[in-house]
C-alpha cells in the first residue's frame, strides 16, 4: 500500500499539499512496528537532543533550519518557502493479506423438501494486517504502527428449510 509522507503545513499559499520534503531516498534497515521505516540515518524521527557543540540535533540530524539539506536525512519538514518535494505514494505500508472460505452442502429430505446448511469463515487463517504507519514527519509517533486493519477470524453458519 503506497503512503505520502506529510509535514505539518509551513508554506500557507496551498493547504492540499502538506508534504515533507525529500532529500535522499529512504534506506530502511531493522523494519519494525515501532520503527516501519527503520532505524537507519536516514529514516527521521523527530527528538530532539544537543550534540558536543551544542547544536540542535533531531535523531542524529542537524537542525533543518541551520542546514536544509539534512545531513543524511531522507525526509524533512516542509519549507516555508516552497511546497514539499515528497512524491504522492512514495513509501510504502504493510501488505494486506486476507482468505475468505465457504462450504455448502443440501440435503433432500423428501420429495420437494430440502435442506441446505452453509458455512462461512472469514480471515480463515486468522492473519494480522498492519493499519500504514504514522505518516506525519512532524509526529512523534512518525513511523509507527499503532493499530490493526483486520478482524479477527469469524465463522457464520446457516441452515435454510424449503418446502
Amino acid at each position: 500500500m503506497p503512503i505520502t509522507i506529510s509535514s505539518n503545513t509551513n508554506y500557507f499559499v496551498n493547504q492540499r499539499t502538506d508534504r515533507a520534503d525529500r532529500f535522499r531516498p529512504l534506506h530502511i534497515r531493522n523494519q519494525s512496528v515501532n520503527n516501519w521505516f527503520g532505524t537507519d540515518t536516514t529514516a527521521y524521527v523527530p527528538v530532539t537532543t544537543s550534540d558536543q557543540n551544542g547544536t540542535s540535533v533531531v535523531n542524529g540530524c542537524s537542525d533543518l533550519k541551520y542546514n536544509p539539506v539534512g545531513l543524511g536525512c531522507a525526509y524533512g519538514p516542509e519549507s516555508t518557502i516552497g511546497l514539499g518535494t515528497s512524491r504522492v505514494g512514495a513509501e510504502r505500508a504493510p501488505s494486506y493479506h486476507n482468505l475468505d472460505a465457504a462450504l455448502s452442502k443440501a440435503f433432500t429430505i423428501t420429495g420437494e423438501k430440502q435442506l441446505a446448511f452453509r458455512a462461512d469463515f472469514f480471515n480463515v487463517l486468522n492473519t494480522t494486517n498492519l493499519a500504514p504507519p504514522s505518516n506525519n514527519i512532524s509526529a512523534t509517533n512518525f513511523g509507527q504502527i499503532t493499530s490493526t486493519v483486520s478482524t479477527e477470524r469469524q465463522i457464520q453458519l446457516a441452515l435454510k428449510l424449503t418446502f
